[in-house]
C-alpha cells in the first residue's frame, strides 16, 4: 500500500507568470490562489518547455524535453511508450483520476470523467480576438462544471483508504473569452492597463511576429484591443474561482492536511505585449513563464517565495520524491524538493532554462530554441541568420533585440555554444553530471 501523501494537481491553460494578484503590479484578481500561496511556497521563475498546450503538457507528465518526446505541436502524435508520473503513482497503489481539460495527455489515470476540450475548439486562430458576454449563469460555465466534478471525485476518494492523485485541468484563461457575470463586468476596458508598445519595436523581431501583428492585430480598433485585454484578466479570475472551488472541497472533506497540492499552468499569453496576443510566436516571458505554487502542510514552508530558475519538467521528480518513489530513468527533470523545503544549495538549481518554440512565417513552423539565464535570453533559429537576444536585467520587457548588436557578440556566441552543448548532451540525466548543473557565469 502506498504511504505517500495524496496529490492534487491543478493546471490552468494559458495563465501568465503575473497572473497572480499576490505577485503585485498586475491586474490579476486571484484571492483563492493567493491564499494557496500564503499557505505554501511560490516559485516565481518557472519556465515551461514549450508555449503550446500538448508539447508542454507532455513534458510535465513525462518529465522530458520537447526534443525528447517529439510532440512539437498540438497535432503531433503522443509517444505512448514514455512513462508518466501518474503511472508511477498508479503502480504504487494510488487511485488516479483526471478531470477537465487534458488535451488527451492523461496516460496513467484510472478515470477521466470529464475530458473537456474547452471553448477554444472552433475559435479562430490566433485566439483572443473573440470576447463577449454569455447569457447563461456562471454555474453552467465549463470550468465550474469541471470544478464540481473534481469535488465529486474528492468525495469518492475520501471514502477509500488508499492515497489518491487527482489532476484537474481548468480551461481558463484560454480564449475565446466567453464571460458570464460577474466576470464580464469585472474590468472596465476603458481603464484597463495597456502594455507599452510601439509598432517600430517589431522591426528587429522575427518575421512571424510582424506578420501576425500586421494581419491579425494591427487592423483591430483600440477599443477592441482593450476589450481583449480585459477579457483575459476576467478569465484569469474565472480560473481562480474554479481552483478555489476544488481547494474548498479538499478542506471541507478533511483532506487538505494529507494532500500535496501543486498549481501551475501549461504556458502563458502575450495579452497585448509587443502588439501580439496568444502564444507560440517566440519565447517572451509572458509566453513561457508561468506561476507555480506548492502546498503540503507541515512539510513545505508557508509564504515562501523562491526566485530560482526552474522548469516544468521538474514536476515529475518532485511529485515522485514526495510520494517516496524512485524517479523513472527517462525523466530529465530535477527535483524541486530542496527548494520547496528552503534547503541551502551548493549550486543553483538551474543556471539556465530552455524552451522549444517559434515559427518564422504564417503556416511555417521551424522550431526555435530559447536559453535563458537570470540576465540573458537567447532565442536561436538554426535555419535562419537572425534570432533574438535580450538583456533581462536592463530590458525586462524584452523590447530591444540585441542579437545583431556588436557589443553583445561575445554573449551571443557563448549562449549559442551553451545551447548547442545542451541540445547535444541532454539525453544525460542530472545524476550523471549533466553540464547544465555546473556553474558558469554570463
Amino acid at each position: 500500500m502506498a504511504a505517500g501523501p495524496n496529490v492534487l494537481f491543478i493546471l490552468t491553460d494559458q495563465q501568465r507568470y503575473d497572473g497572480l494578484s499576490c505577485r503585485g503590479h498586475t491586474p490579476a484578481r486571484t484571492p483563492n490562489l493567493d491564499r494557496l500561496a500564503a499557505q505554501g511556497t511560490r516559485l516565481d521563475s518557472c519556465f515551461v518547455q514549450c508555449p503550446l498546450c500538448v508539447p508542454s503538457r507532455l513534458s510535465m507528465l513525462t518529465g522530458t524535453y520537447v526534443h525528447t518526446h517529439g510532440a512539437y505541436i498540438n497535432e503531433h502524435p503522443i509517444d505512448e511508450t514514455l512513462p508518466t508520473w501518474a503511472e508511477s503513482l498508479q503502480r504504487a497503489g494510488y487511485r488516479t483520476a483526471a478531470v477537465g481539460k487534458t488535451h488527451s495527455v492523461h496516460k496513467g489515470f484510472d478515470r477521466v470523467p470529464i475530458n473537456a476540450r474547452g471553448h477554444s475548439e472552433g475559435a479562430p486562430w490566433p485566439h483572443g480576438r473573440t470576447v463577449r458576454k454569455v447569457d447563461y449563469p456562471k454555474e453552467q460555465y465549463l470550468d465550474f462544471r469541471i470544478a464540481r466534478q473534481a469535488v465529486v471525485m474528492l468525495e469518492e476518494f475520501a471514502r477509500g483508504p488508499d492515497p489518491f492523485a487527482l489532476f484537474v485541468g481548468v480551461n481558463a484563461p484560454h480564449p475565446p473569452y466567453l464571460l458570464p457575470e460577474p466576470f464580464d463586468s469585472m474590468y472596465d476596458p476603458a481603464t484597463i492597463p495597456m502594455p507599452a508598445f510601439e509598432e517600430g519595436e517589431l522591426r528587429d523581431k522575427t518575421s512571424g511576429q510582424r506578420e501576425m501583428y500586421d494581419k491579425f492585430f494591427k487592423p483591430l480598433p483600440q477599443e477592441h484591443i482593450r476589450r481583449m485585454i480585459a477579457g483575459y484578466w476576467a478569465s484569469v479570475a474565472i480560473a481562480d474561482a474554479a481552483a478555489g472551488m476544488v481547494l474548498d472541497g479538499l478542506e471541507e472533506l478533511g483532506l487538505a492536511d494529507e494532500t500535496l497540492v501543486c498549481f501551475t499552468s501549461d504556458h502563458g499569453d502575450l495579452n497585448g505585449e509587443h502588439g501580439l496576443f496568444s502564444k507560440f510566436t517566440s519565447a517572451y516571458d509572458s509566453e513561457v513563464r508561468v506561476p507555480m505554487i506548492w502546498r503540503w502542510r507541515g512539510r513545505i514552508p508557508e509564504g515562501q517565495v523562491v526566485p530560482d530558475l526552474v522548469e516544468s519538467i521538474d514536476l515529475v521528480p518532485t511529485l515522485l520524491e514526495a510520494a517516496g518513489l524512485d524517479v523513472f530513468p527517462e525523466s530529465q527533470g530535477r527535483s524541486l524538493w530542496p527548494l520547496l523545503r528552503g534547503e541551502p544549495l551548493d549550486e543553483p538549481h538551474r543556471r539556465f532554462v530552455t524552451t522549444t518554440t517559434g515559427w518564422i512565417g504564417m503556416g511555417i513552423r521551424p522550431q526555435g530554441h530559447m536559453i535563458r539565464t537570470e540576465r540573458w535570453k537567447l532565442v536561436y533559429y538554426p535555419l535562419e541568420q537572425w534570432g533574438e537576444l535580450y538583456d533581462m536585467t536592463d530590458d525586462p520587457g524584452e523590447v530591444r533585440n540585441l542579437y545583431r548588436d556588436a557589443q553583445c557578440d561575445e554573449v551571443r556566441a557563448e549562449l549559442q555554444a551553451e545551447l548547442l552543448r545542451f541540445l547535444t548532451t541532454s539525453t544525460y540525466r542530472p545524476h550523471q553530471g549533466h553540464p547544465r548543473f555546473t556553474v558558469k557565469e554570463f
